[in-house]
């Protein structure tokens, strides 16, 4: 994992940099709605499971509210929280589960 998540990405422009969303599962299942319309293009069969849909009378599909990662002081709206690759260090630490060797 120390190899994927580098914390030497901090130093590129902030334009650049990793961000993580991170929510619990059961807000992830009360919010994240896809109708699969990002697969339209995919050479692959859809899954065999109907499309995640987290309430009948919620949106279809609302996946750019979970790939947008503005902070939350600017207006961000998505659930959970955004975090930079220190900061979700520090959260998977705090959890027991240390990204980088040596920790």
């Amino acid at each position: 994992i120390d190899r994927a998540l580098r914390p030497d990405t901090e130093k590129f422009s902030r334009l650049f940099r990793r961000q993580y969303r991170v929510l619990g599962a059961l807000e992830f299942l009360q919010t994240f709605s896809s109708d699969r319309s990002h697969m339209a293009n995919s050479t692959a069969p859809p899954p065999f499971y109907p499309p995640i849909r987290a309430s009948p009378n919620g949106p279809v599909m609302n996946l750019e509210r979970f790939v947008d990662m503005k902070e939350k002081d600017h207006h961000n709206h998505g659930p959970g929280i955004v975090l930079s690759t220190p900061e979700f260090a520090g959260f998977a630490d705090g959890l027991g589960i240390p990204l980088y060797r040596g920790q």
